[in-house]
């Protein structure tokens, strides 16, 4: 099951999550979300969703946006490495952003890859939901024992996916 901060920094703001959220979650009854800001158009990027747009560049292209996503990835695993369960957070917050706009993109640039692209940008949301969860959580020995290798194959399989589906 989906939960944590990481959902709930990306769900209530940005729509693509909003459907993506119901894929991962599936029809449990839910109480109805406050306001939810719509976007009228893929371009209009002149939306709030809970973030400066400086934290990081919005991606023009899904190649530039893989790009952006796998460097994440390595700063997310050096960092759980280190220990500094801190620094990993900002980029796996990010990673939630990231994942909105590639969705965005890979349904402009290769709308017939659309699908399949959204099966794996949920695999690794997944991934980093529960990573994020971990971070975020009360067990402190969980923290400490938190590693990128255990998520790493589902996100890198997913990863390789995108990269096959939008060449």
């Amino acid at each position: 099951m989906v939960s944590g901060d990481f959902v709930m920094a990306c769900l209530p703001r940005c729509p693509w999550f909003m459907a993506l959220g119901g894929l991962l979650i599936g029809c449990a009854p839910a109480a109805p979300p406050a306001a939810v800001p719509v976007r009228q158009a893929a371009s209009d990027h002149d939306h709030d969703h809970g973030h400066d747009h400086a934290d990081h560049d919005e991606p023009e292209t899904v190649a530039a946006g893989l790009t952006q996503l796998k460097k994440l990835c390595a700063e997310v695993k050096a960092h759980l490495a280190a220990g500094d369960h801190e620094k990993a957070d900002g980029p796996v917050h990010m990673v939630g952003h990231l994942l909105e706009e590639l969705g965005e993109l890979v349904a402009k640039e290769k709308p017939a890859a659309e699908a399949e692209a959204k099966q794996a940008l949920a695999a690794i949301f997944e991934s980093f939901d529960k990573l994020d969860t971990v971070i975020h959580g009360a067990d402190d020995e969980a923290r400490k024992k938190l590693d990128y290798a255990e998520h790493a194959p589902a996100i890198e399989a997913a990863l390789a996916k995108l990269e096959e589906l939008t060449k």
